[in-house]
């Protein structure tokens, strides 16, 4: 031991002990707060917490399986204590492809952990080929949350056959691959007999939380009839087909929020299908019927909210990919919605031009006006913005936001990272020489200064509590936060670095 270091003995006490020993309750404490690893180290050194029942239920609480020797050493952990052990498990994490001698032991054992609440399976197209496993899985009673990566139609077949009532589910159908199981083994017409609205239906008086990657329903037909999910709070499916929103407001008609995309490849619409007509269907079927009225949390990009066409008001929305070509469907996205907080990944209007009614006309709309919290991550790209006045765009966009009149807080993101050449800043990883010249817009953005402007925009918004605006700095050079708060405005600078 060095010189100073004190450490506590793990044994019983002996008279001539030096050293000092902790109570044997507290050292059960410190065991019950411990990782697995540590709850291992603490079992070998003494039976007396080997045999209490303390070790083995922390050490199985949370077995994450990373290997199949450590599945093998687990499963022959709970066997030397079988009527015990297994009631010890209620969480099971498995992360690697099974043998088929694996996968048996696994069966065999996993109808007997009837404590089970929440299984994960990241690789399912892979685990899930063991049917023996599958039905082991499908007949426990306890499960409540289920996630699978890699899935396909056996953790599709999965769903259909589990007897439980679940309240939490993720299925991500992308196994890396340009295909789905929905492309490599169904028709288009059989997606709506997997739909999870119905697939799920032996869970609809008690699922609470809903995701999905990929996970395809007819782009043709909007679902008719399904079961009704009251508990129904969270809706996230990423990356997936054409919207239909009135069939989701039946389905799940107490949402809370609601994370949605499609896949990019099913935005290529057919010439009957263009964007506004898709939108003028699922709003107009809104407005005959209902919307959702407790929604309170949007997430997805500006062409899909779009789409979605919702027409209730929605307190937090989160827009991705805000991209030129979508700018025009921003504020008609936004008139019914009306966010009290907005998060745009993009400019929310075109920096390369200047309309009569300003680059930023959209904070003029009706869709602006309840918004308190506005967040804008901005980015300037080689590919659009090399001849920009950033000081006028700034200063433009400060004096739109003067018309949103309930407006508190406000944060403001420059990123400068993609205005150099893509081979000499991004594949290499390099910065230009500090003796190119400047472009015209990291000459402007170098030359800009937003302290006058954030002053101008509290005096036409006096509710304005706090404004940020972040400047990152062009090449090597460094970053500026500016920060009006309480009347006053205060310079951050930190060190440039590389991208």
């Amino acid at each position: 031991m060095e010189s100073g270091t004190h450490f506590y003995s793990l044994r019983p006490a002996s008279p001539m002990s030096s050293h000092p020993v902790l109570p044997e309750d507290v050292l059960l404490e410190i065991m019950a707060a411990s990782s697995p690893p540590v709850c291992a180290r603490f079992m070998r050194t003494s039976h007396f917490y080997h045999d209490r029942e303390l070790g083995p239920r922390v050490l199985l609480s949370h077995p994450s399986l990373r290997k199949e020797d450590s599945l093998l050493s687990f499963l022959d952990f709970i066997h030397a204590q079988p009527d015990i052990r297994f009631s010890f498990i209620t969480s099971l994490d498995l992360s690697f492809q099974l043998s088929h001698d694996a996968s048996l032991r696994l069966s065999n054992a996993v109808p007997h952990m009837h404590k089970l609440r929440h299984l994960t399976i990241h690789a399912g197209e892979s685990v899930l080929v063991h049917h023996k496993l599958g039905s082991a899985i499908a007949s426990l009673t306890s499960l409540r949350e289920l996630c699978i990566s890699d899935a396909d139609d056996t953790s599709l077949d999965l769903l259909r056959s589990l007897r439980v009532q679940l309240t939490r589910v993720h299925l991500d159908f992308d196994r890396g691959r340009s295909l789905t199981c929905f492309d490599e083994y169904m028709s288009m017409d059989e997606w709506d007999q997997y739909h999870p609205a119905l697939l799920l239906e032996h869970s609809a008086s008690t699922l609470e939380h809903l995701s999905a990657n990929r996970w395809s329903t007819s782009p043709d037909d909007p679902l008719e009839m399904s079961p009704v999910y009251y508990k129904m709070r969270v809706l996230e499916t990423m990356n997936t087909t054409l919207p239909f929103t009135q069939p989701w407001i039946r389905a799940y008609p107490n949402l809370e929020r609601l994370a949605f995309t499609t896949y990019p490849g099913s935005r290529q619409m057919g010439e009957n299908n263009d964007p506004e007509s898709w939108r003028a269907m699922n709003l107009s079927d809104q407005l005959e019927e209902c919307t959702w009225r407790r929604l309170r949390e949007f997430e997805g990009t500006v062409f899909d909210l779009y789409l979605l066409g919702l027409a209730g008001e929605v307190d937090h929305v989160v827009l991705r990919e805000v991209w030129t070509a979508h700018l025009h469907m921003l504020g008609p996205a936004l008139v019914h919605v009306r966010p009290r907080i907005l998060e745009l990944d993009g400019w929310p209007g075109d920096l390369r031009q200047s309309p009569p009614d300003g680059r930023f006309s959209v904070f003029q709309e009706e869709g602006m006006a309840r918004l308190e919290e506005l967040t804008i991550d901005g980015r300037l790209s080689v590919t659009e913005h090399t001849h920009v006045d950033v000081g006028s765009v700034m200063e433009d966009l400060l004096s739109a936001l003067a018309s949103c009149q309930a407006l508190r807080t406000l944060t403001i993101t420059v990123w400068t990272e993609w205005l150099q050449d893509g081979q000499a800043w991004g594949e290499r990883k390099v910065q230009p020489e500090d003796w190119l010249p400047l472009l015209q817009t990291e000459g402007t953005l170098e030359r800009f200064d937003p302290a006058e402007g954030l002053m101008r925009l509290q005096q036409a918004v006096p509710t304005l509590a706090r404004a940020t605006v972040t400047l990152k700095g062009v090449r090597r050079r460094p970053s500026r936060t500016v920060v009006l708060e309480g009347g006053s405005v205060r310079v951050q600078v930190s060190p440039g670095s590389l991208a």
